[in-house]
């Protein structure tokens, strides 16, 4: 399927699964959130990237760090809408609708970068990596994860009613590793479990 096609089709499916998608997916163990935030390492003043966003699930445990700016980017209209609704009241939150593959945002300005729930659905993990790589200040902090163990994560997508998420298969933790690590990030975590998977990473300053 040609990457436009199946971009399209991803963001109608997430568009029609927004109104339901707080009533499907269950909040994370508090000690699963707490190593995710731990590996973000976000500070006063940082710049955050979420991407996949989606209804905003991570956005108040971000905040309250203090981060200057945390930047909700989604494929999905209604996703952010829904987002908007709940967290517009956070002067520091910026919605932003676009695929990650082409970031509307300047070399080296982000601080941290999580990618919850999302990495299986990059069309071009490779390039959107790159693109990650791009926006990332020195020193900014990745972290690739799920709360769920790959094969639940694979089970779930396999059995989509949408044909262009069928395919969206999360790889290893040690395979993704490796595509952080060609972006020119340094791998710092690559593990998974029955119930938790995280790939995370740091640009150098050099």
């Amino acid at each position: 399927m040609a990457g436009g096609m199946a971009l399209r089709l991803k963001e109608r499916f997430f568009d029609e699964l927004a109104s339901a998608w707080d009533s499907l997916a269950a909040p994370p163990a508090p000690d699963l959130l707490h190593r995710l935030l731990s590996v973000l390492r976000i500070r006063e003043g940082d710049r955050v990237l979420d991407v996949g966003s989606g209804t905003g699930s991570l956005i108040p445990h971000l905040a309250g760090f203090g981060p200057a700016e945390i930047i909700a980017c989604d494929l999905s209209r209604e996703m952010l809408k829904r987002s908007a609704a709940k967290h517009s009241r956070l002067a520091a939150v910026t919605f932003l609708r676009t695929d990650a593959r082409r970031l509307p945002l300047p070399d080296a300005t982000v601080d941290a970068i999580v990618c919850n729930g999302v990495y299986p659905h990059f069309e071009d993990r490779r390039g959107t990596l790159e693109e990650l790589h791009r926006v990332a200040a020195p020193g900014a902090r990745l972290a690739i994860c799920h709360f769920g163990g790959r094969a639940f994560v694979n089970r779930i997508h396999s059995s989509s009613p949408c044909t262009a998420i069928r395919n969206d298969l999360l790889e290893p933790a040690a395979e993704v590793a490796d595509l952080v690590r060609a972006a020119g990030f340094e791998v710092t975590e690559a593990w998974e479990t029955e119930n938790f998977y995280l790939v995370a990473g740091v640009k150098n300053h050099g």
